[in-house]
């Protein structure tokens, strides 16, 4: 019997299961031995309940990182529907990553930064609208890595804190902007 999933206990079990799984993950430092029965005992669930939910650990992985992706261009799309500026986008990008922080230091921990690349390419989107000339796609990676770079250092050195994001925002601004590279604004900092 498939469940009601705007009911709150399904809601409820679908919240645990997730948490417990990128817990499972920090402290496997990967994938590898992470198990659906861990998942569902510090959840506090039982497999049923996450075989409703997901078909295997890779459905939770995806699942987990749909969700994500959803949030995100919801969140954009309400930032363009109030006509905010680049600078907006950027600060609730980086509002964004702290309010799913236990997502992203679990990215960071096994070395996955695929959604900061994917995020890093809808601001480059957004703050570039001119067409791809030559030499454009070059210019387009390094400004993402250039950026993760800076979510990286945000999220593992300076643990997420709220009161940097404007320093942050400011760094990526100026990189946007031209040539500033990661590099020399970081190196004011030592």
């Amino acid at each position: 019997m498939v469940k009601n999933k705007n009911d709150r206990r399904y809601i409820r079990s679908k919240i645990k299961l997730e948490d417990n799984y990128l817990r499972e993950v920090r402290e496997q430092n990967g994938l590898v031995g992470v198990e659906a029965q861990r998942i569902c005992r510090g959840a506090n669930v039982h497999a049923s309940t996450f075989f409703r939910h997901y078909h295997n650990i890779r459905g939770i992985v995806n699942g987990v990182r749909l969700d994500i992706k959803l949030e995100y261009s919801r969140m954009l799309g309400r930032i363009d529907k109030h006509g905010g500026k680049n600078r907006d986008v950027i600060y609730e990008t980086f509002k964004f990553i702290e309010r799913h922080g236990d997502y992203f230091e679990t990215a960071i921990i096994v070395n996955n930064t695929m959604m900061l690349e994917w995020i890093g390419k809808k601001i480059w989107k957004r703050i570039v609208k001119t067409k791809y000339r030559y030499g454009m796609k070059r210019i387009e990676v390094v400004y993402i890595y250039e950026l993760i770079g800076i979510m990286t250092t945000w999220i593992r050195d300076e643990k997420m804190d709220i009161n940097k994001i404007d320093q942050y925002v400011d760094y990526v601004i100026k990189i946007s902007s031209g040539g500033v590279s990661r590099l020399n604004l970081f190196a004011d900092k030592e």
